[in-house]
């Protein structure tokens, strides 16, 4: 585990990139947060509630919780998940007291948690896409991300057991966090679904601040920086950013590192620093057969 300045955690690199077959994902009941007491209960309940007479637009949407993750002894990675929502996520890692929800043992079972999703998009000519965050948007509003959300688990066609043990429903979740990313992309960025290479996951990054994690994705475009540039202006979900740029690879890695002319998240800053490990990989390592 990398901590760097306090802004992020490294929980977990894969610099070689890794397929989506070798995820393997459990998500079980005992991997959901734990409750607090009914002062904890009471306060999400009433974060959400002055949210929603804040925004009527506002709802509530289940979301994958994320416990931990670990490579196998064979290579594979092995992530653990819970079931969680946004609501709570509001009344737990955005609440004022989130630091101490965090530290109550077991560390972060308190917290919602829920697991977002950033791709680092290579364009043809050796640029990353970044987008700058609308003003309007609920989280880090006006900061610099690469594309990303959340893999929804309203989009598994199989529902999770109640005894929390299905193959085809830990199958399904790991088909969802590949075409998360993948829609993810295209409707921040206008670029073609068919544009666009199976991407490959390069880690897990932890925000410190909210102990916000988020899996990151790496994946090539067919496209130009300066197609991408006009892909965007037909960008489905352009309103949540208000510009789109591109960054040679190595002047992103660097500038994300610096934290000056780029203001980043200190989860997309993690992932950053995963995607630079994955271009010293690159360099330094041959393809494995198994990934070829």
């Amino acid at each position: 585990m990398c901590i760097r300045d306090r802004q992020y955690v490294l929980e977990l690199a894969t610099p070689a990139g890794l397929a989506r077959e070798h995820l393997v994902v459990s998500c079980r009941p005992e991997f959901d947060r734990v409750e607090g007491d009914e002062q904890n209960e009471d306060q999400i309940e009433r974060v959400w509630q002055n949210r929603v007479q804040a925004n009527p637009r506002i709802f509530n949407g289940s979301k994958f919780r994320f416990e931990r993750a670990m490579v196998t002894e064979n290579g594979d990675v092995r992530m653990e998940l819970g079931l969680t929502d946004y609501k709570s996520y509001l009344g737990t890692n955005l609440a004022e007291n989130w630091e101490e929800l965090a530290a109550t043992e077991p560390v972060g079972s308190r917290l919602a948690s829920p697991l977002g999703n950033g791709c680092v998009v290579e364009t043809m000519d050796g640029h990353v896409v970044l987008l700058r965050r609308s003003e309007h948007v609920g989280e880090c509003p006006g900061q610099c991300v690469v594309p990303g959300g959340h893999p929804e688990p309203s989009a598994v066609e199989t529902s999770r057991p109640d005894d929390g043990s299905s193959v085809e429903f830990d199958d399904g979740v790991r088909n969802e966090m590949w075409e998360a990313i993948l829609n993810e992309v295209v409707e921040e960025t206008g670029i073609g679904r068919h544009e666009i290479e199976d991407p490959r996951m390069i880690g897990i990054s932890r925000r410190v601040t909210n102990h916000r994690p988020t899996v990151f994705f790496v994946a090539r475009c067919r496209c130009t920086s300066a197609e991408v540039l006009e892909r965007y202006k037909e960008a489905a979900d352009i309103f949540e950013s208000v510009n789109l740029f591109c960054m040679e690879r190595q002047q992103f890695v660097e500038k994300a590192d610096e934290c000056t002319d780029l203001v980043m998240p200190g989860c997309h800053r993690g992932g950053a620093a995963l995607y630079g490990e994955y271009l010293n990989c690159l360099l330094y390592t041959s393809p494995s057969p198994r990934d070829s």
